[in-house]
């Protein structure tokens, strides 16, 4: 049934992935507008998230094991966007916010974006060199 289940999702990825391609093709080639171009991208990532979801909860009922795992990453995830979140500030004047258009929690958000963006980059970095020397001592 997982199995199944995992075909599944995975054709209707490559699907999603394959529909994109041709839409961008389609788009380059000035067969398709932007606003369609656009409002295609966006049902094609609600479609891509729902059938990840969907996988997801299929696979943490068969393997209890990736539940756990899924929680700990998931409370990194939180952990990441809160410390991101709480060291990120507006850096413009309120001259610079009209000007751009933006408030100052827009701009709060946007600098979380961008610090939680390199932390997890550093995370990344820093897992990738663990596992090299844990590997190269096995």
């Amino acid at each position: 049934m997982i199995d199944k289940i995992h075909k599944i999702t995975q054709w209707v990825l490559v699907a999603l992935l394959l529909i994109g391609a041709v839409a961008g093709i389609a788009f380059y080639f000035d067969a398709l507008s932007a606003e369609t171009l656009i409002n295609l991208g966006i049902a094609l990532i609600v479609v891509a998230v729902v059938v990840t979801i969907i996988g997801a909860f299929f696979n943490m009922a068969s393997n209890p094991k990736s539940a756990a795992m899924m929680g700990v990453s998931l409370v990194i995830f939180i952990i990441v966007f809160g410390i991101a979140y709480a060291i990120a500030g507006n850096q413009f004047s309120s001259l610079q916010l009209e000007e751009l258009k933006i408030n100052a929690e827009t701009s709060k958000l946007v600098g979380m974006g961008l610090y939680a963006t390199y932390i997890s980059f550093g995370i990344a970095v820093l897992v990738i060199l663990y596992s090299s020397v844990v590997k190269a001592f096995k």
